[in-house]
């Protein structure tokens, strides 16, 4: 518990305090009638504040008139419709002062009102964010194709599963805003409790804060099986689980539609553990599918250089293991594509490479790897990749077993 009260004693000054603070407005607005000047007057002042949608502003405006309508322009009735408008445009509008009228000179002319608006508006904690926004959807399983040696294991949370992972994952990589799309339900309780009558008005300007997101991730499962393989050898029995699964996902841009990147593949995880090869499958894979989505946008580049034994490289979390070697590359060039006239970036020579000595949740540490470059070769914002000659984690786990290659010992 100390631990835990220290880390959110460090993390809580780096953001700053989300609440909703009140902006006046002085705003003035015409009408036919004095009715429709000041709903005219108070629209502004929402608008100018917080902007409106079409079928928001009609529906306020709807509010407001029907608000003043049954009482009129009468000073006695002013305290009571302030309050109907308050209560029935619950996280529009505060409170409004009339501050002058005037009344038409001639036929046809409108109704002028100038009016001092106090209007609601939610502030964002991380007010200065400008990462982009990204929502991982669950994965659609399209084929029938799904096998499992135990009945019980429920196929259905698997796609959610994959997709909390993802999401989880890029999250540590801090290089997007991670919308959370996973409790739908939870949040639309939330927003109904914001807009009942139990809540402020200044808490209710919280509502129609939700962001869009900027990228989504969605996926398809063509084929997915868990299977229990057992084999006998010299005379003793072991039992291995194989999970495999085939999909397709891409990255999206929400707004236009257009795939940002996308990718078909296959991953497969075997374990003798009954119990945990379903989380080591899952996590196994979405690390697989981060990392090649964050190459592509955002590849690990060297953040700092203080000595061949000291390098900082701009990632961590997940995102990189201890042992990993990364070859480091000189500045390429964008070249136009000569079909479609789009630039394409290019790596430049391979000049070093590192070795991750440290893994850090924002950063990581590397050393230089003397016999593949000279320290000198290497520069500030250069790009990293992983090294093909790596034997991955996953490919080690993966190998056949035989008697006295388990980690368990033998029961003779």
């Amino acid at each position: 518990m100390k631990y835990i009260y220290l880390f959110l004693a460090c993390l809580i000054p780096t953001l700053s305090s989300a609440a909703t603070i009140d902006e006046q407005k002085e705003t003035t607005g015409y009408g036919e009638t004095y009715q429709e000047a000041l709903s005219s007057a108070l629209l502004e002042a929402v608008r100018q504040v917080r902007g409106l949608e079409v079928g928001t502003e009609k529906a306020l405006k709807t509010i407001i008139i029907q608000s003043t309508g049954s009482q009129g322009h009468t000073l006695v009735g002013k305290e009571e419709i302030a309050s109907d408008i308050y209560t029935k445009s619950k996280g529009s509008i505060k409170t409004y002062e009339v501050i002058e009228t005037h009344k038409p000179t001639k036929k046809g002319a409108p109704w002028q009102v100038v009016t001092l608006v106090t209007v609601p508006v939610y502030k964002e904690s991380m007010r200065n964010d400008t990462r982009r926004t990204i929502a991982v959807l669950p994965f659609e399983i399209l084929s029938t194709r799904i096998t499992t040696y135990q009945a019980n294991l429920a196929l259905s949370n698997i796609t959610e599963r994959i997709a909390d992972t993802i999401t989880s994952e890029l999250n540590q990589s801090r290089k997007f805003a991670v919308l959370n799309r996973s409790f739908e339900k939870q949040f639309g309780k939330e927003r109904m409790l914001i807009g009942s009558d139990k809540v402020s008005s200044a808490e209710a300007g919280r509502l129609g804060r939700k962001l869009g997101a900027d990228f989504i991730v969605l996926g398809k499962i063509y084929q997915l099986s868990f299977n229990k393989n057992s084999a006998d050898h010299y005379g003793m029995s072991s039992n291995q689980i194989e999970a495999r699964i085939n999909l397709f996902y891409t990255v999206i841009e929400a707004a236009t539609e257009k795939v940002m990147w996308s990718d078909t593949l296959t991953y497969k995880h075997k374990s003798s553990n009954e119990d945990e090869v379903t989380a080591q499958f899952i996590s196994g894979l979405s690390s697989m599918i981060v990392t090649n989505i964050l190459d592509v946008i955002y590849p690990v580049k060297i953040m700092k250089l203080s000595g061949e034994q000291y390098i900082l490289l701009n990632q961590g979390g997940k995102r990189l293991k201890e042992g990993l070697i990364m070859e480091v590359y000189s500045a390429g060039e964008s070249i136009p594509d000569p079909d479609t006239g789009m630039l394409i970036k290019t790596d430049g020579e391979k000049v070093a490479e590192l070795e991750v000595t440290q893994v850090k949740p924002k950063y990581s540490i590397a050393k230089l790897r003397p016999e593949s470059g000279n320290y000198s070769n290497l520069k500030l914002n250069a790009i990293t990749r992983r090294a093909n000659t790596r034997l991955s984690a996953a490919k080690m786990e993966e190998r056949e077993l035989t008697p006295g290659s388990s980690d368990k010992p033998l029961n003779w």
